[in-house]
């Protein structure tokens, strides 16, 4: 409901191009969803909520700018053209780690398994494709732990 403004809100121009009203009226529909989480699930201080949200048409850079704030490649998209389900991606910054750790939890999962990065790419990858042509809004949640994350 909250993302139904998105596309008439911004008129097509970008957030780059957006008036400063615009951007108060997207802040304001992200805070909605903010409290909307909260109210869901209470306000458990454990929740990691996001601290930014991208949102984009297909194939217009979003993969590459999350890659580009993780430092790293990582390609979450499926062999079809696009992502079928959502990628929920969470960084952790951790100073008590040297290397970096990548952690996944898969639709029919419920716990956290780690994995390298390769590992992490199949497992997004089949996961995507599992799907065929369908699209399913149940994501696959990743989460990268490291000094420089």
């Amino acid at each position: 409901q909250c993302f139904s403004e998105l596309p008439s809100l911004l008129g097509g121009a970008g957030l780059a191009m957006a008036t400063s009203q615009q951007r108060s009226q997207l802040l304001d529909i992200l805070s909605e969803v903010k409290t909307k989480v909260q109210d869901r699930l209470g306000h458990a201080k454990d929740f990691p909520l996001p601290q930014f949200i991208i949102v984009g048409s297909q194939s217009s850079g979003k993969s590459r700018l999350i890659e580009s704030f993780a430092g790293y490649t990582f390609n979450f998209v499926s062999s079809t053209l696009g992502s079928r389900r959502p990628t929920v991606l969470e960084f952790r910054n951790r100073t008590d780690i040297r290397e970096s750790v990548w952690y996944v939890q898969m639709p029919d999962e419920h716990q956290w398994n780690q994995y390298d990065l390769k590992s992490v790419q199949q497992r997004v990858g089949m996961a995507h494709d599992q799907l065929g042509k369908s699209v399913s809004h149940t994501p696959v949640n990743v989460r990268l732990e490291g000094p420089y994350v």
